[in-house]
């Protein structure tokens, strides 16, 4: 396949964060209340809507001395809002739907309808899947199926956002439902936990290895408050002192994880555990608990919340600990989840990082940020509500594109769209949708849904980026990024015309070019094509040229004879589609180069900063 210019850097480098700073502690010290795992009473306030939250945004842009730019259009914002709470490219049925639809309140609508989906449930735990466990778990302790599950029902109900929380920091159970013989010999502990029911939010605490690292980690994420630097020594430009990380450490030194079954040499899978808190403090807590790994700094210390809150007496610690987090009164808790909200959805918080909120990091629009987040309060901690706020706002609506004329591009303040790039777990589903690869694998008889896992963690390998960490608006792709992006089998093969999928399937329709190049627009790109697109796209199919070869080399090879990855990286699971099946009907033979052409544009298609970004 030829060679496109590429006019656009692909996705965003890891940015390292560096030892963060975080906020003060408050005037008020909310207080630790069980009342917190609960849901709020009724509203007493009145609704915060989006025009008021625009105006307070059209202050701030008066403020600062920003113009906002055009409102987006309406293929423009679907796509947006399909890849922000869907996670991935709306069908071209749906973008043809949309777009002839003439009702006002067709975007709300559009909104709604997926806030309520199946896939935003699965996004949603897709995104929080990766914040709390990462991307890759390298130890036999956790089991993530359990773990996304529990997301999974949370976000598909709609639980209120402080319980979900609570609920999650106080697990207690086991964290896999398989049999502890699967690994080994049950354990003496095995018959007192025999019964003991499965509770999938437990592998968080699985997750880490001591409790200075669950710490710090339920720290960042919850209250957006990044104390992890003193853990070692007290903070040099913040108020932070090692005592107060300590104590904060100490609320989990309750918690135990007590195996199940005994490591069997040689056998592999999830190892069954037990989570519970224990009435005294144990010098040996935290996610691992094996013998040498002891922290009696934390053990020792007195337990107390950020804000110097005495949890001590507590009869359970962690309990504590997740009530005051989850109150009301906590100062940062419901900032944190709204600026991350924002931030997800803006392309940058209020505060960026989004987790890093701490006065020698002001946010911008502070008052707008201030009025989301007691509204998030007053109206039960409803996620959907937040996100269905936010995406009706001006801000979320505006273009990504620079104003016209000598004012400068200006994302400050969000009086234009960031664009930012497709994450891998985006990216793959988005170039799934629109090649219909997973149709070429299904005639094979392939597992459609364990190959895409597996391209997600190719992906992932190269394209694993600090989420966290995006603060200005260049976008600076590595070049094994590039090279895997252009070169790499999910563009390539998905750009080819096989039985299954999507371009196979669209040059079989009835139709000119002309009809042709505006549904491959619809599936890909999710607009109708402008007429002078359509004109250069049937002269470039149907100009004279030869036809190119374009076999691949083979893929490299371990000794079992399996393609593998170079580098560590893991084995290109779309090997298989080097191999045409010679013996299928295809809709043009082999060495056409009119269907050659047509590949050449959807694969530059594929890799056009208008597909690899979220604008």
């Amino acid at each position: 396949m030829k060679a496109i210019h590429l006019h656009a850097a692909l996705l965003a480098g890891a940015l390292l964060a560096g030892c963060a700073k975080p906020s003060p502690t408050p005037a008020s010290p909310p207080s630790a209340s069980a009342a917190a795992s609960a849901a709020p009473a009724a509203p007493a306030a009145p609704a915060l809507t989006a025009a008021e939250l625009d105006q307070a945004l059209r202050d701030e842009w008066q403020r600062l001395g920003v113009t906002k730019v055009a409102p987006a259009d309406d293929a423009t914002f679907l796509r947006r809002v399909w890849l922000d709470l869907g996670g991935t490219i709306p069908p071209a049925d749906v973008v043809t739907a949309f777009l002839a639809d003439r009702d006002p309140q067709k975007r709300a609508k559009a909104v709604e309808g997926l806030l309520t989906s199946k896939q935003h449930a699965d996004h949603l735990t897709d995104t929080w899947d990766r914040l709390l466990l990462g991307r890759q778990i390298r130890r036999n302790v956790v089991d993530r199926d359990a773990f996304r599950a529990w997301l999974r029902e949370r976000f598909a109900r709609n639980e209120p956002w402080n319980k979900l929380v609570y609920d999650l920091l106080v697990a207690e159970g086991r964290n896999t439902d398989k049999p502890e013989s699967e690994m080994g010999e049950p354990t003496p502990a095995a018959e007192k936990a025999s019964g003991l029911a499965v509770n999938g939010a437990v592998n968080y605490v699985l997750r880490f290895e001591n409790p200075a690292d669950l710490t710090g980690t339920t720290s960042r994420v919850f209250l957006g408050v990044q104390i992890q630097c003193a853990q070692c020594h007290d903070h040099k430009t913040e108020k932070w002192k090692q005592t107060q990380f300590e104590s904060l450490a100490a609320c989990f030194m309750q918690t135990k994880a007590v195996p199940l079954e005994k490591q069997a040499a040689g056998k592999k899978g999830t190892r069954t555990f037990e989570v519970r808190d224990v009435a005294e403090a144990s010098a040996r807590a935290g996610g691992k608990m094996q013998k040498g790994m002891k922290y009696p700094e934390y053990a020792k210390a007195a337990p107390a919340a950020l804000d110097g809150t005495d949890l001590s007496r507590a009869e359970d610690r962690r309990k504590a600990l997740a009530a005051w987090m989850t109150s009301k009164d906590n100062p940062w808790f419901a900032d944190a989840i709204v600026n991350r909200t924002w931030g997800a959805l803006l392309g940058h918080g209020f505060v960026d990082p989004v987790d890093d909120i701490r006065p020698g990091n002001p946010p911008v629009a502070e008052a707008v940020m201030k009025r989301l987040s007691r509204d998030f309060v007053e109206h039960g901690y409803d996620l959907r509500r937040l996100i269905a706020l936010i995406t009706s706002t001006e801000a979320y609506q505006l273009s990504s594109a620079p104003p016209s004329g000598p004012t400068p591009s200006e994302t400050r303040g969000f009086a234009r769209f960031r664009p930012r790039p497709l994450g891998p777990e985006a990216l793959v589903d988005a170039m799934v949708a629109a090649t219909g690869i997973d149709g070429m694998l299904e005639r094979g008889g392939a597992d459609v849904q364990t190959i895409k896992t597996q391209v997600r963690n190719q992906f992932s390998f190269l394209f694993d980026v600090d989420e966290e960490s995006s603060n200005d608006d260049e976008f600076d792709g590595t070049i094994p990024q590039v090279l895997l992006q252009i070169n790499g089998r999910l563009s390539n093969q998905g750009a080819s015309v096989q039985q299954g999928g999507a371009l196979a399937a669209l040059l079989a329709l009835p139709g000119d070019d002309a009809a042709k190049v505006r549904a491959l627009y619809l599936r890909v790109l999710s607009r109708e094509p402008r007429a002078d697109e359509v004109e250069r796209w049937v002269a470039f199919v149907n100009a004279p040229r030869t036809w190119v070869s374009t076999a691949p080399p083979p893929a490299a090879a371990d000794a079992k004879g399996k393609a593998k990855g170079k580098g560590g990286a893991p084995p290109d699971p779309l090997a298989r589609l080097e191999k045409r099946d010679k013996g299928a009907k295809k809709p043009a033979k082999a060495g056409d180069p009119k269907r050659q052409a047509w590949e050449d544009m959807l694969w530059t298609l594929l890799n056009s900063s208008e597909f690899l970004f979220n604008h």
